[in-house]
C-alpha cells in the first residue's frame, strides 16, 4: 500500500512545475531558497515552460535583484542579502564627468 502511495506521489511531482515569486528552489551555493524578484520570475517561468515540454533542465541560474532608489541612484545584488554576511561593494560612475559624493553622517560633511 505504501509503495503505491509513494509511486503516485513521485508521479505527481514529476508532472508538477512551479515558477515565479512563490516558487522555492534548491540553489547549489545557498541551499533551499525563494527569491521574490523579476529576474527569478522570468528565468524560472521560462525554464518551467521548457521542462513542461520535456527539456528536463535543472535550475542553475543565480538570481540578481535590484532597486532604483531615485532617478540617479540604484543598487544591484547577487546572492543572499544578510547583514551577518560579508558584503562587497562596487561603485561605478555613469561617465567620467560624474562626481562621486560621499556623505559622512557623523561629521555632516560631503567629500567629492
Amino acid at each position: 500500500m505504501y509503495q503505491a502511495f509513494l509511486f503516485t506521489r513521485l508521479l505527481f511531482y514529476s508532472h508538477f512545475f512551479q515558477a515565479g515569486d512563490a516558487a522555492c528552489f534548491y540553489d547549489q551555493k545557498f541551499g533551499r531558497r525563494r527569491v521574490e524578484h523579476h529576474d527569478h520570475a522570468v528565468v524560472s517561468g521560462r525554464l518551467a515552460g521548457e521542462n513542461m515540454v520535456g527539456a528536463e533542465k535543472p535550475y542553475l541560474h543565480v538570481s540578481m535583484l535590484w532597486s532604483d532608489l531615485s532617478p540617479d541612484l540604484g543598487w544591484e545584488a547577487v546572492g543572499i542579502l544578510d547583514p551577518k554576511l560579508e558584503t562587497t561593494g562596487v561603485f561605478a560612475l555613469d561617465s567620467p564627468q560624474d562626481e562621486l559624493k560621499i556623505e559622512d553622517d557623523s561629521t555632516n560633511t560631503v567629500s567629492r
